[in-house]
């Protein structure tokens, strides 16, 4: 069972018709393959960098890359529908909600390297797109709440009403509100011999309430968000 690449694949998901895998890749490219025959049936072109991440609903697909950008496809008719540019290097993206004609995408960026060697303007920022003319509204940004780069963001649906949840090198996850970004609670990990938190690489929800995160140190964190509980 394989997908052949020339370059590193860095992300890749099953798209809602559970028939198609889409892959982003070293090489800046984006590939569709056939689960079933894993014959390559597309290949999409238009980031300048690695991809980072994708996100996926329906025929609708979103890709970020470390050229500073998001791309939003249809997967379906492998076109690209509009670019959300401007992103501090590496961009995480995720989809809050979607309907038949627009899509609203969050994404989250890497920052700037200061010459003070810190890490500075990574940035959680909530776009909507209009599905038909490929036109690009940035709702908000918030910036420089986490102490360092922002590695993965999801959503969260199982309380009720959808949060975001961001994780970063700084070893925190915060939660948010969708509708500004701003953080309601801030996640954080640390062993009892540790004098700070390994770095969160990335971030996924399960439908019974837990948040889930990988860490740098070889460790997978489960958070009960009912209970509280690490």
């Amino acid at each position: 069972w394989q997908y052949q690449h020339d370059n590193a694949v860095t992300s890749v998901l099953c798209c809602d018709d559970n028939n198609t895998v889409i892959t982003g890749s070293k090489d800046s490219k984006i590939r569709l393959f056939d689960r079933t025959t894993k014959a390559l049936q597309g290949t999409l072109e238009g980031h300048q960098k690695p991809v980072t991440s994708l996100a996926v609903h329906k025929q609708w697909l979103v890709s970020g890359s470390w050229d500073g950008t998001a791309k939003i496809w249809n997967w379906q008719t492998q076109a690209m529908v509009g670019t959300l540019p401007d992103h501090e290097n590496s961009v995480c993206v995720t989809i809050l909600g979607a309907s038949d004609t627009s899509l609203q995408v969050v994404t989250g960026s890497a920052g700037r390297a200061q010459p003070n060697n810190q890490i500075r303007d990574h940035t959680v920022r909530l776009w909507s797109i209009d599905l038909s003319t490929g036109q690009v509204t940035k709702l908000y940004q918030v910036a420089n709440d986490h102490d360092g780069p922002i590695r993965d963001v999801c959503v969260m649906e199982s309380s009720g009403s959808p949060q975001l949840a961001t994780c970063s090198n700084d070893g925190t996850v915060k939660l948010r509100a969708p509708e500004s970004g701003k953080c309601s609670s801030t996640l954080m990990f640390l062993q009892q011999q540790q004098q700070h938190p390994p770095m969160l690489l990335s971030l996924c929800s399960t439908t019974d309430g837990c948040l889930v995160a990988s860490a740098e140190d070889g460790h997978v964190i489960v958070w009960d968000l009912a209970s509280g509980v690490a």
